[in-house]
């Protein structure tokens, strides 16, 4: 059986939590908390931008003031993908592995409302089919063989076309 080439991109890294790096998840919600209180923090977290607040949130919450902004968060994710496109064979399956905060940034930028609450799970499976026109979310956050076999189905939700606004910039 063919082993597919495995391609390191060092912009598929982890999000940069700056100061709070090697904190656990807990850990800097109750940072967050401490420093900008209570309903602050969850105003933050909650509607529709929540990704954004949340990244914000980090940031603000990051004593050295070094924790990736969402805007370069956007940046890296728009930049891995493309580089990703660039280097793949026309219609190929891809498998790309990446930090959940990253993931979740692309598909905040595609589809802000199919992004979970709590972001994606370790190990969730995530599709995004690319054409020249638009990048499509099939399936976000599975975890069950099941729904993962089910992604041969109809698409969840169409983002707009990949030149325009809305996609990964």
């Amino acid at each position: 059986q063919p082993q597919p080439p495995l391609i390191q991109l060092s912009a598929l890294r982890e999000y940069y939590f700056g100061g709070l790096e090697g904190d656990s998840g807990n850990a800097v919600i109750t940072r967050t908390i401490r420093q900008f209180g209570v309903a602050a923090a969850f105003r933050a977290w909650r509607g529709s931008e929540r990704f954004a607040g949340l990244v914000r949130s980090i940031r603000e919450a990051d004593p050295t003031h070094q924790a990736e902004d969402l805007p370069d968060l956007i940046a890296r994710a728009h930049q891995a993908f493309t580089q990703v496109i660039a280097q793949s064979p026309d219609n190929s399956d891809l498998l790309v592995v990446s930090h959940g905060m990253l993931l979740s940034a692309l598909i905040y930028q595609l589809a802000p409302e199919d992004l979970p609450f709590m972001l994606l799970k370790n190990t969730s499976v995530t599709r995004v089919d690319i054409t020249e026109k638009q990048w499509q979310v099939r399936g976000v956050n599975l975890t069950r063989e099941r729904d993962i076999l089910a992604l041969r189905g109809s698409a969840t939700s169409t983002a707009p076309d990949a030149a325009s606004d809305q996609s990964p910039k």
